[in-house]
């Protein structure tokens, strides 16, 4: 971790502390969710969006296959 990363990170967390836990949970579900992202875009870059796109429709079928039996 970088000095400057460190210290972002450490006044997060003392930000973090005075929210309601309501908050918190908002944060860390922001956080999820643009990091899920960030994944989803470099996983497209390095492997070419029909890859990534098959892939999906993949899962979907199976998910579905199994909800139906």
């Amino acid at each position: 971790m970088s000095f400057t990363k460190g210290i972002l990170m450490s006044s997060f967390d003392d930000y973090i502390l005075e929210l309601t836990e309501q908050e918190q949970e908002q944060v860390r579900f922001e956080c999820w969710y643009h990091s899920t992202i960030d994944d989803v875009a470099q996983l497209i870059v390095s492997n070419g969006y029909d890859s990534i796109m098959l892939d999906v429709q993949k899962a979907i079928d199976r998910i579905t296959k199994d909800n139906v039996q």
